[in-house]
């Protein structure tokens, strides 16, 4: 093999390598794109906490306990940070970044006696009621569906 076989070996072995890289960075960069999509959308819910923006991730690690499970997590409407309510196997957490820092409300499951929801043409209205607890949160009505597994969600871990 001359000389010339050698380079145009070694070339299409380097083009073949290229186009395996090129490959995965543009699946990369779709996974990050489709991420971005649901980290940006009201409404939007989080099965792993992994998949959260890491502003949230945070917040959640601090404001979890060491033996409290992550469940879901379900982002409301809200203006430029807005506020999560989190599912964990003990409670549910309503978390709000802040510029420094951070808003939280937790609520024991067991407190918790009705998770519902009103629908309206644009929207719906995610209630949670019961001991001590009355609060009422808007959601865009696209994501009714998220509502009722976070409703399933809450009350099976109950």
């Amino acid at each position: 093999m001359g000389l010339f076989d050698k380079v145009t070996d070694a070339v299409g072995e380097a083009t073949d390598v290229a186009q395996e890289k090129v490959e995965e960075a543009q699946e990369k960069a779709e996974n990050m794109e489709d991420r971005a999509k649901k980290v940006s959308e009201e409404g939007a819910d989080f099965r792993d906490l992994e998949e959260m923006p890491p502003k949230q991730q945070e917040i959640l690690g601090k404001g979890m306990f060491p033996d409290e499970e992550f469940v879901m997590s379900l982002r409301l409407a809200g203006m430029r940070n807005p506020p999560y309510l989190t599912v964990t196997d003990k409670r549910l957490l309503k978390t709000t970044p802040e510029t420094i820092g951070y808003d939280s409300e937790s609520f024991d499951l067991s407190s918790i006696s009705e998770v519902g929801f009103d629908e309206g043409l644009m929207s719906a209205k995610l209630k949670i009621s019961g001991s001590g607890i009355e609060e009422e949160y808007e959601i865009k009505k696209k994501y009714h569906e998220n509502i009722d597994e976070f409703q399933q969600e809450i009350y099976s871990r109950k």
